[in-house]
């Protein structure tokens, strides 16, 4: 099983290297202080959360771990190369397929937008991979 760090900590590498032209970053501690410094956008990873599904078996606890991770566009465009669509298509692109380190590959569960505000264009996608945790019972 991997460390939900670990994997949120792999899965900003994978998106920078994709999407090296919009700033890509943890989600903000404090979302109300977030403001949007760089010039296209950016990318902001969140962890909403897991579930677990599991069976006891000879000794051990066997539970199939879904992790799904979210990410939040923020971008001034909502048409065009640089536009909310093609950005979250290359999301996607990105993500959808990538097999981080003992997970099965990720895929993509939804998208949708949150609000227009200020000029600024701000949608929500969440993907989500398997990974298994393997435990022998004890006291």
């Amino acid at each position: 099983m991997i460390a939900t760090q670990d994997l949120i900590d792999q899965a900003l590498a994978k998106l920078r290297a994709a999407l090296p032209e919009l700033e890509v970053d943890h989600y903000p501690a404090n979302p109300a202080t977030f403001r949007l410094n760089h010039p296209l956008g950016a990318v902001l990873l969140a962890y909403p959360g897991s579930n677990s599904t599991g069976t006891m078996l000879m000794g051990r606890v066997e539970q199939v771990r879904t992790v799904r991770l979210g990410l939040t566009l923020v971008t001034r465009q909502l048409w065009g190369d640089d536009g909310a669509a093609t950005l979250l298509d290359r999301l996607r692109t990105a993500l959808v397929g990538w097999r981080p380190e003992d997970c099965e590959p990720v895929v993509a569960l939804g998208d949708r937008l949150l609000q227009e505000d200020a000029g600024l264009w701000w949608y929500a996608a969440e993907f989500a991979c398997n990974t298994r945790l393997i435990v022998p019972i004890h006291a």
